[in-house]
């Protein structure tokens, strides 16, 4: 399954209503609402296609951002999940891709700005890969 960043993942679109994931996917396994940064979001969990969906409650449950975890999806034709984070720096690197990387207390999130994409890591292992719609007033994407 093809990371399209900035647009989506597989046929999912960012943008997209539950009801056109719900026709795509059907019920999710889990569903949880919460805030995440101050914004209300509702997170549905498909565990058979290692996928996490969030929508956001104020844009009339909005797809946007899609994590997924399984060596399946692949980004740029490589699939990243399970590799280390140094294989993860080259390859971004060979990509030209401007990233940050940020030590959390059990975790590093390594963020590419221009894409909106995040690569989290456990145990130098890449575990989850998540694109995000990008934030209004932006214009800094990287086609």
């Amino acid at each position: 399954m093809i990371i399209r960043p900035v647009l989506g993942v597989g046929s999912l679109e960012l943008g997209m209503s539950t009801e056109e994931v719900l026709s795509e996917l059907g019920k999710p396994d889990e569903k949880e609402s919460n805030q995440e940064e101050g914004i209300n979001v509702e997170s549905w969990h498909y565990d058979s296609h290692e996928l996490s969906l969030l929508f956001e409650e104020d844009l009339d449950l909005e797809l946007i951002s899609i994590g997924v975890s399984s060596p399946q999806y692949t980004l740029w034709g490589v699939s990243l999940i399970q590799k280390s984070q140094e294989d993860l720096i080259a390859y971004l690197e060979s990509k030209q891709q401007e990233f940050t990387i940020e030590k959390q207390i059990e975790s590093t999130l390594i963020h590419l700005p221009n894409l909106d994409i995040d690569f989290w890591i456990e145990e130098n292992l890449v575990i989850e890969i998540q694109i995000s719609l990008p934030s209004e007033g932006e214009d800094n994407m990287d086609w």
